[in-house]
């Protein structure tokens, strides 16, 4: 892939405009990594290099200034916006939501369950007034606490046959 219009330069702007406002951090650098690599690889020589110096300064400005990407990228690396006694926040949402399957294993406890619904779990693992009362952050979690066992086996039986019958609809435009 060569950037050599507008539309090129347009479009990875708009797709790391799209990626910053995620706010997942995870996700943001994958992305970017992704995203530079397969720029990199499309150009030769001088501008090569100068895409790599832009990068090196961009990012240097970036970490030296006070900005909501700097803030972000420095709190995933310290425990300044950690709440709870766990090394991680998310291994709070975890336990809670272990917990919360736990009590309902076979039916779970349905879409949609609201911070209030949550705060009884965090508090029965000590987090009385936990800040960040949150969802799961694990998919798969999230998918047996709402659904239940008998939920996920309907759910992966479900994306199963999406991924079976995509499978044979690509299968049999190869073989017309």
């Amino acid at each position: 892939m060569e950037l050599d219009g507008m539309t090129d330069w347009i479009f990875i702007i708009s797709i790391a405009i799209c990626l910053i406002l995620t706010q997942s951090r995870t996700i943001q650098i994958f992305s970017f990594c992704v995203i530079m690599w397969n720029t990199l690889k499309g150009q030769r020589g001088k501008v090569q290099i100068w895409i790599l110096l832009s990068l090196i300064i961009l990012l240097i400005f970036i970490l030296n200034t006070n900005n909501i990407i700097s803030n972000k990228l420095f709190s995933t690396f310290s425990s300044i916006d950690n709440f709870s006694q766990y090394p991680d926040d998310r291994l709070a949402f975890w336990h809670a939501h272990l917990n919360m399957f736990l009590e309902r294993p076979w039916t779970g406890h349905g879409l949609g369950i609201t911070e209030t619904y949550r705060i009884p779990f965090y508090e029965n693992i000590g987090l009385i007034n936990f800040r960040k009362p949150y969802p799961a952050h694990n998919t798969i979690l999230q998918i047996f606490v709402d659904f239940g066992i008998i939920g996920a086996i309907l759910f992966s039986s479900w994306v199963s046959w999406i991924v079976w019958y995509t499978k044979t609809q690509i299968t049999s435009l190869f073989l017309q």
